[in-house]
């Protein structure tokens, strides 16, 4: 072994650190895989700035529906394709085809400038473990087992990545770009904020329907949207939806029970305020997120005509598929001082042309690097980005996973903080969530 490798047997499988990366390789055996061969089944490229990218749908293993798809495990346990219930229906759709190709793009884009993304990536494929839906939601056909243990140690990745994230800047903030790819047909970037696609239309005044009408509409797509709508939001009566449809504002995302999901909320109420005219701004302005990718997106040619969903170009998904933004992105935007924001790609910009998927690629890189420079960085300039944080290495005498990985990361050490907070943790308050 490679003296710079090092590796450390966990629970299943084991995980090897090497040249600031850590893997997690795991034996499986069956009808469509080699007797006994180790599978890259999780990755996560160590960065040096407040930027996380997480990528769960690009994997191929397990990809096999069929009965021989199933994988063996040493422990005899098998890894069986995800067939839902009645409470938790199960769809079947393919990977995220480009993603990891993209996301690998835009890493390497930022590295140029010395700006090195954490980039946490699930090789498994979504028919075995579905990493973007709570592990209680059929996420794994089986729970407590390689199943639930590969969907704990992504998310405890990202956790990890965002706690070094927050030590790499003086203003204790964190931005979370989950990657993805959707199957709508249409030519739009969706940028899901657990923003509900009816509320978006109905600030934006291009879906008046009567109230009734309008839960009904909700029922259904919870059925055929991948992703649900928060809860909290359907629990609204009647007379409530009424009288919201009548005062809708950009303000309703931070005074509706949809605030409790927004996962931009931090950055609002930091940056821009929380009036109707601040919130839009903040979502669609040119300093926004989608502002600052639908400006790079315009300089390629190739890919003019591709927009984002929602920004000033089309501020709501009309009758369009929108996806709102899933369990990832609602999981770690609940952290202290993270943002998150769930990205999906057309298809056309992912597998129809190389060059579509190039400029894309390069539109992100650099949409996210202004962005980032804006809101995640102070105006000295983030002083740590430049040194190398590989760490992590692996201690043959630790215990499993937990020599690698705190599953707490509010456990770590804690951040710089104003002073006003400093008083609170006299008070006996945490820090950190």
């Amino acid at each position: 072994m490679h003296p710079s490798v090092n590796s450390v047997n966990c629970k299943y499988g084991r995980i090897v650190s090497h040249d600031g990366r850590l893997e997690l390789w795991m034996s499986f055996a069956g009808a469509s895989s080699t007797p006994g061969a180790e599978y890259l089944v999780l990755s996560w490229n160590i960065g040096n700035c407040s930027l996380v990218l997480s990528v769960p749908h690009a994997g191929t293993l397990g990809s096999d529906l069929t009965p021989a798809g199933n994988l063996l495990c040493p422990s005899g346990h098998v890894l069986e394709s995800r067939q839902g219930s009645l409470q938790h229906p199960v769809k079947h759709p393919g990977k995220d085809t480009g993603t990891d190709v993209i996301a690998a793009g835009i890493e390497s884009l930022l590295a140029k400038d010395g700006m090195r993304p954490h980039v946490v990536e699930c090789h498994m494929h979504r028919n075995k473990v579905e990493v973007n839906v709570d592990i209680s939601k059929k996420a794994v056909q089986h729970r407590g087992s390689e199943g639930e243990f590969i969907h704990s140690m992504y998310h405890r990745w990202i956790s990890q990545a965002i706690q070094l994230s927050r030590e790499c800047g003086d203003i204790g903030a964190v931005l979370l770009v989950d990657l993805h790819g959707h199957g709508h047909p249409h030519n739009y970037i969706e940028l899901g904020y657990r923003v509900p696609g009816h509320m978006l239309n109905e600030i934006a005044k291009e879906n008046r329907v009567k109230s009734s009408k309008k839960m009904v509409t909700l029922s259904q797509l919870e059925e055929l949207k991948y992703f649900s709508i928060p809860d909290s939001y359907l629990d609204k009566n009647l007379e409530d939806s009424e009288e919201g449809c009548q005062n809708q504002n950009w303000r309703t995302i931070v005074t509706s029970p949809v605030k409790h999901e927004f996962t931009m909320i931090k950055l609002i109420k930091r940056k821009f305020g929380t009036s109707s005219d601040a919130i839009k701004e903040g979502l669609m302005g040119q300093t926004s997120f989608a502002g600052c990718l639908s400006k790079y997106l315009s300089h390629c040619t190739s890919i003019k005509d591709v927009a984002c969903i929602p920004s000033q170009k089309r501020p709501s998904p009309g009758r369009l598929g929108y996806y709102i933004g899933g369990y990832t992105v609602l999981k770690h935007a609940k952290w202290k001082g993270v943002d998150a924001v769930q990205v999906e790609l057309p298809i056309s910009v992912r597998t129809q042309a190389v060059e579509k998927r190039e400029a894309v690629t390069v539109a992100l890189s650099k949409g996210i690097q202004e962005f980032h420079r804006m809101h995640y960085q102070s105006s000295i300039g983030n002083s740590r980005q430049g040194q190398n944080r590989e760490i992590l290495a692996v201690d043959e005498d630790s215990e499993e996973e937990a020599a690698i990985i705190d599953h707490h990361p509010h456990k770590q050490t804690a951040v710089k903080v104003p002073l006003c907070q400093v008083k609170w943790l006299w008070k006996g308050k945490k820090l950190l969530r």
